[in-house]
């Protein structure tokens, strides 16, 4: 797969709050295996990190993957445990999540943090430049933790 083409004049994460999707299920967690597992009780505001993908997948989306979800376990391992974060991987092609990609206006895999409040997203963020940081894994980690970090600064 070749990396999706970013318009010019984008802010550093695409943000919305006209349109709020359903929030992603915060009880459902993808384990290293792939297989769905409950997560800790999430709190009723908590911020779901999610890493949308289709079902043929490259190299390079199997890294950022990879990458986001070692960032994320190590430096938010406090959160995930008491469920203030929840990580989840999702095919966006399947049906019961394809309208993700709608409600997130997702043109490509993709990590989108969400800040959930009861079943609504109050706010989300596509982290559009985890492409263009790829090859770069310090700044990719910063990059992802400093968004990370902005979304549970608002719990």
């Amino acid at each position: 797969a070749t990396m999706p083409a970013l318009s010019g004049a984008q802010p550093q994460a695409a943000q919305a709050q006209a349109q709020t999707p359903a929030a992603p299920s915060p009880s459902i967690q993808q384990t290293p295996s792939g297989v769905a597992a409950v997560s800790p009780a999430s709190p009723t505001r908590h911020v779901v990190a999610t890493y949308f993908h289709n079902t043929v997948r490259c190299v390079t989306c199997r890294t950022i993957e990879q990458r986001a979800r070692e960032t994320i376990e190590s430096a938010f391992a406090a959160e995930l445990a008491s469920g203030r974060l929840v990580w989840q991987v999702l095919n966006m092609e399947k049906k019961e999540y394809e309208h993700y990609a709608t409600d997130y206006n997702l043109t490509s895999p993709s990590l989108v943090l969400a800040l959930v409040e009861g079943d609504r997203v109050v706010r989300f963020a596509v982290l559009k430049d985890t492409w263009t940081l790829v090859r770069k894994k310090a700044e990719f980690e910063a990059y992802v933790v400093a968004e990370t970090l902005a979304f549970l600064e608002e719990l």
